[in-house]
């Protein structure tokens, strides 16, 4: 395998920015993780909590083209979803949920977002969704941490 193929199953991509990256993401999460998670829960645990919840113009464009109905985004994913990753730069954390497809189905999907302040409460901001099945080869087994970076993604784009 060259620094710039894809790893084959079970395998990490040895590529230097590849490496790089995985030891940023697992540091960030494991300095960042409980603090993303207490905030995540600050917002669920609040009165209303839907009624702080916005897509940005890109989010939109992304539930649509990707057919993710949004009451289901909030009411499902993000409501039963956990906290996968967190990027403290941009203050990012990315949620991981399951929005119901069919009886006994359902999709992954990843809700990168930002959670902030207002004098009214806690307002998410929803930068974009995408299902990391589609780009499998990027993250881990169970879909959670990204473990490749050698082709853009959407969160290249945040």
């Amino acid at each position: 395998m060259n620094n710039h193929s894809f790893p084959g199953k079970g395998e990490l991509c040895q590529n230097p920015e590849c490496v790089k990256w995985r030891k940023i993401n697992k540091r960030n999460f494991e300095k960042y993780a409980q603090i993303a998670e207490k905030l995540f829960e600050a917002y669920l645990e609040q009165e209303n909590p839907y009624h702080f919840f916005e897509l940005t113009k890109h989010a939109r464009k992304r539930t649509v083209e990707r057919a993710i109905n949004t009451f289901q985004l909030f009411g499902e994913v993000v409501a039963n979803g956990y906290v996968v990753g967190y990027q403290p730069k941009g203050k990012v954390m990315i949620i991981k949920g399951f929005m119901k497809i069919g009886k006994g189905l359902y999709r992954s999907l990843h809700v990168p977002l930002k959670i902030e302040e207002t004098d009214e409460g806690l307002l998410v901001r929803v930068l974009t969704v995408f299902d990391p099945s589609y780009s499998s080869h990027l993250f881990d087994e169970k879909l959670e941490q990204r473990i490749c970076w050698c082709q853009p993604h959407d969160l290249d784009e945040l």
